[in-house]
């Protein structure tokens, strides 16, 4: 759990936590990618080579849903 010793705070809080265009743009190319290699195998290639498999999907997912 996050704490704030005031609303002063809340601009930075806001602005560290928010993810950036390039963070959502990422996160979506991820998924799409994923869901067209829906083979059975549960992985595939992300948009730089690596591997991504099951979490790191998770993680996308939560990241777009926030």
């Amino acid at each position: 759990m996050k704490w704030l010793e005031g609303a002063a705070q809340l601009p930075v809080v806001n602005e560290v936590f928010t993810p950036t265009p390039d963070e959502l743009a990422r996160a979506r190319d991820l998924l799409a990618r994923y869901e067209a290699a829906a083979d059975g195998t549960g992985v595939c290639l992300g948009g730089d080579g690596p591997l991504v498999d099951e979490p790191v999907v998770r993680s996308a997912r939560r990241l777009l849903a926030d």
